[in-house]
């Protein structure tokens, strides 16, 4: 499992680092330099300007990630195929397996259905839970 983390891992940080690049770039250079004018340091210009003006881009990154992460079946099938035994089996393998090897179309569905619902609540709850902190 360690195998498929850090080859999912290694597949999604290209993304993270273009939407992070992009959203600093957008970030204004006069707030940044007001912040030098006045003796702020770069630890104190990092968490009291920059961190802050990123955090929409860190929310949207960590759902992302966490949604490409839950649903990623091309990694974890082409490297193990839920295997050895079920160590590496996720829902979208699992779904995939049952549909089209045990020909078990209507339960393949219904756990994709299940993960179309469960993406949809953590997806709603995290929302929920980072604009209360914004």
């Amino acid at each position: 499992m360690v195998v498929v983390s850090a080859a999912n891992a290694w597949n999604l940080t290209g993304l993270s680092m273009i939407l992070f690049s992009a959203a600093l770039r957008n970030i204004p250079k006069e707030i940044l330099e007001s912040a030098q004018m006045e003796n702020a340091n770069g630890i104190q210009r990092f968490f009291r300007i920059t961190l802050p003006l990123l955090r929409p881009t860190l929310v949207t990154t960590i759902l992302l990630m966490s949604l490409l992460s839950l649903a990623n079946f091309t990694v974890v099938y082409v490297m193990t195929a839920g295997g050895p035994g079920t160590s590496t089996m996720i829902l979208p393998v699992y779904s995939y397996l049952q549909a089209f090897q045990y020909d078990n179309l209507g339960y393949g569905a219904l756990v994709g259905d299940a993960m179309v619902i469960l993406a949809a609540v953590l997806s709603f709850v995290y929302v929920r839970l980072s604009r209360s902190r914004i």
